[in-house]
């Protein structure tokens, strides 16, 4: 009753740090009351639903424990593995990038010589399939494409690997600037294939890590 929620407020005055930590009620009716610190969207679903679970035994209670014992064991082995993974394909694509969008600065021949457009694919200029993948139209256009490698690639290749991941970055720029040769009516540039190619491998690990990824990172 209200003793316990007076109780649960003066324990949540004395927490060191509430930025991260939620403190939350379980009253006796089943409904969870938020206390303090930070709202946490799971708990909060939970409002009313704690009463339809059925309790656990002590044996249930025991296997429970051992089995999330067992999950943060598992995650804190893979997170180990991961920093000792570099990965340097993702940093020599954005450098490759990033150096390649200077050169069009300087010389606008390089986007002239490059930029994907399929009147010039079907005569014959296929190089132009893999070479506008490392154009951009913009500072703009290069910084979100960079910053969505960096924050998805990299972790895609600490899971994959360098060769997997490589391949993976390969076909998607391929497959882009062959899609958007066959029905782009305009000249396009861009790293956006491969990179969305990229984000589709890593929600497809989520939904079936098959092994790869512990199912907390999943």
């Amino acid at each position: 009753g209200e003793q316990v929620r007076r109780a649960v407020a003066d324990a949540a005055r004395s927490a060191r740090d509430l930025r991260s930590l939620g403190l939350y009620h379980l009253a006796d009716d089943g409904r969870v009351h938020h206390v303090a610190g930070r709202s946490v969207g799971a708990v909060d679903a939970l409002d009313r639903k704690v009463l339809e679970v059925a309790p656990l035994d002590a044996a249930g209670i025991a296997a429970a424990i051992t089995a999330t014992r067992r999950g943060h064991a598992e995650a804190a082995r893979f997170s180990e593995a991961m920093r000792g993974r570099f990965p340097l394909v993702s940093f020599v694509l954005i450098a490759a990038c990033l150096a390649t969008f200077l050169l069009q600065k300087n010389d606008p021949a390089v986007t002239e010589s490059g930029f994907n457009f399929g009147a010039y694919v079907w005569r014959g200029q296929w190089w132009r399939l893999g070479a506008s993948a490392f154009l951009h139209g913009s500072l703009i256009h290069l910084a979100s494409n960079m910053l969505s490698l960096y924050f998805v690639g990299v972790f895609v290749e600490q899971i994959l690997g360098r060769s997997r991941y490589l391949l993976i970055y390969g076909l998607s720029a391929f497959g882009g600037a062959l899609a958007s040769a066959a029905l782009g009516p305009h000249p396009s540039v861009g790293a956006s294939g491969a990179v969305w190619g990229v984000m589709a491998a890593g929600f497809a690990l989520s939904l079936r890590p098959r092994g790869v990824l512990p199912p907390v990172f999943a």
